[in-house]
């Protein structure tokens, strides 16, 4: 009896830190400072004596919205969840054609303040909600 009262209660915690993410979770603006910043042909900028803020809007129709306080443009596209990845979408120019990137980060932690993650080049972010 007290065999089985232990896995039950093994399981249900083991559950708990297996729990997938779920889009309504995401859903809102996350903001995670950055000391660098990859613009649309992947050179990398470094502001002098400052941080970059990366702010990311994530919409209930599958929409964003990615810019860069103190870095001109705005990214906006498409997202979706597929298990622990979140998936962006969004069009941009490569040799004057207009061509539509992809990338993807691993959801490691999920909570009502903070996202953190880790992309395929193993870089991570640790996002914190902002509304």
């Amino acid at each position: 009896m007290i065999r089985v009262t232990a896995g039950a209660i093994a399981a249900v915690i083991l559950s708990g830190c297996n729990t997938l993410p779920t889009e309504q979770r995401l859903i809102g603006t996350w903001q995670m400072s950055a000391d660098q910043v990859e613009d649309e042909r992947g050179v990398m900028h470094r502001p002098t004596g400052r941080e970059y803020i990366a702010e990311n809007t994530l919409r209930p129709d599958h929409t964003y919205t990615s810019t860069f306080r103190g870095h001109r443009g705005v990214t906006t596209g498409r997202w979706s969840l597929r298990d622990r990845w979140l998936l962006y979408e969004f069009p941009t120019r490569t040799q004057g054609r207009r061509v539509v990137e992809r990338n993807r980060v691993k959801i490691v932690k999920l909570s009502s303040r903070e996202l953190l993650v880790i992309d395929e080049r193993g870089r991570d972010g640790d996002w914190t909600r902002v509304r």
